[in-house]
């Protein structure tokens, strides 16, 4: 609407201009309206007086916490309502909740996991985990079940292919895909 705030992007401080995360202070106000997240006070003990007298106060040392991996907005408002986000997004590494098989072929179609569609015994598949800041060292394991064990063997590590996902490099968005060999189901003879 016209009149309405309308938030200043200043390009050349963001460093993720050309990535998909873009904070936008507009989700701030939505957010805000809609009560789908918490506004917390800033801790007293965290707001320092700026003695070089260019801004008033400043936060020092906000201690944040997220459940999940993933690229977050911080957004944060004056007692007179005004809210105001960081350029930048702020990156929580790990990976997404889900991993997903997929067909050796160059196109790596994702199996439907139905319909017979399912990855075959004594076939190679690989597997593609997507997330944030993904290394070659992570380590992962397979078990029957829905438990995972509490410790990785060292067998159970494979070789792995990560990909820094474009035009996501800033955020470090990742994927990580590996080849796995299942072991033969073979019984052996009574």
């Amino acid at each position: 609407p016209e009149g309405a705030f309308q938030p200043r992007i200043d390009e050349w401080r963001n460093p993720n201009g050309a990535g998909d995360f873009q904070p936008d202070v507009r989700a701030c106000y939505q957010a805000y309206q809609e009560g789908a997240v918490p506004v917390l006070r800033f801790p007293p003990e965290l707001l320092q007086e700026d003695i070089s007298g260019q801004m008033g106060m400043y936060i020092k040392d906000l201690p944040l916490s997220a459940d999940d991996p993933g690229v977050y907005t911080l957004c944060f408002t004056t007692s007179r309502g005004i809210w105001a986000t960081l350029v930048q997004p702020i990156v929580v590494h790990g990976p997404t909740p889900s991993a997903y098989a997929v067909n050796r072929d160059p196109d790596q179609t994702p199996f439907l996991m139905a319909g017979g569609d399912y990855p075959a015994i004594n076939y190679p598949f690989d597997l593609v985990w997507r997330g944030w800041g993904l290394q070659p060292t992570d380590q992962y394991t397979f078990t029957l079940g829905a438990s995972c064990p509490t410790a990785v063997p060292n067998s159970t590590r494979y070789p792995a292919n990560l990909t820094l996902l474009a035009p996501n490099e800033w955020v470090n968005q990742t994927k990580l895909t590996t080849t796995f060999n299942p072991p033969s189901t073979a019984e052996s003879p009574p």
